[in-house]
């Protein structure tokens, strides 16, 4: 009943200091091989995983603990003590270990970006990237609706849709990762990802039932530094990508925009983030603007 929660808290305990003011802090840089972040990361990932799906389950099952309790009590006032006592005993022994979980469980909460980009990222660059070499990450875990990163606010008392008495659009702009990833080729990848979310709140006339839905676009600005002694220029451009020229390499630039599929079954799904396979994408175009350089003859 409570597995998801109990693997959380768990977890939560394990972590180290590094892990704890990460999760604390929301925000973590530096220079590490992708070994080294991997360590510093993934018990952060599989933590908030399970956070998430428990954090649903758990506000579902203090409501229903009580509502429970009381009917299951009242049609039971007949019957003999000992079993109203067991009923009781059950009742609160659920709501107060939900309680419990619930409340460490609350302020647990990275942005699903770590495991549904950062981490799969890096595993689909490990290839490309010397184990030798330091890759450099600015990563922001907060939530898509934190209010530092709200940019407007438009409230409609008097919504064209006359099923609404009112609807709350809230924008929030997150950049969350800039990155720096020097390739086993001699090239460097630099590119930065932000969130563009809506959040819609609508007060519907019937019984001022009320629903919050959102909205998120993943964006992705990418810069690609190619060595001119390993590389050259294809003479047919994609229209897409910028292309520059400096003294030792070709600089190759292009962005991306995703908005991902929800699940409304699945707990905080509508916060996905960029799909990693839609990421390397990007790099295989970049990529295939180029072609090895012709041996250099004496």
């Amino acid at each position: 009943m409570f597995k998801n929660s109990r693997k959380a808290y768990q977890i939560y305990r394990k972590l180290t200091d590094e892990e704890k003011e990460i999760l604390e802090r929301r925000k973590v840089s530096g220079k590490h091989s992708i070994r080294e972040w991997n360590r510093k990361l993934s018990h952060l990932a599989v933590m908030d995983s399970y956070a998430d799906k428990a954090r649903g389950g758990l506000k579902t099952m203090l409501i229903l603990s009580v509502f429970l309790t009381f009917f299951v009590s009242i049609f039971m006032l007949n019957a003999p003590v000992f079993f109203l006592i067991l009923v009781l005993v059950i009742g609160v022994s659920i709501f107060l270990t939900a309680l419990f979980f619930y409340g460490k469980l609350r302020h647990i909460d990275v942005g699903n970006q770590l495991r549904y980009f950062v981490i799969p990222t890096l595993k689909l660059l490990n290839r490309k990237v010397r184990k030798s070499h330091k890759v450099e990450l600015d990563i922001n875990l907060s939530l898509p609706n934190d209010e530092q990163y709200m940019v407007d606010e438009q409230i409609d008392n008097q919504p064209e849709d006359k099923r609404f008495k009112k609807v709350t659009n809230i924008y929030y702009r997150v950049p969350w990762l800039q990155a720096k990833v020097p390739l086993a080729d001699g090239s460097l990848l630099i590119w930065e990802n932000e969130d563009l979310v809506r959040e819609r709140k609508v007060v519907k006339y019937r019984k001022n039932k009320r629903k919050t839905k959102y909205k998120v676009k993943h964006q992705v600005k990418l810069k690609l530094m190619l060595p001119k002694s390993r590389y050259r220029l294809q003479e047919e451009r994609h229209e897409a990508i910028q292309v520059e020229e400096i003294s030792k390499f070709y600089v190759l630039s292009l962005k991306g925009k995703e908005q991902t599929a929800h699940n409304p079954i699945v707990q905080n799904d509508e916060f996905k983030s960029m799909n990693p396979k839609y990421f390397t994408g990007l790099l295989i175009q970049a990529y295939d603007q180029i072609e090895p350089a012709a041996p250099q003859t004496t």
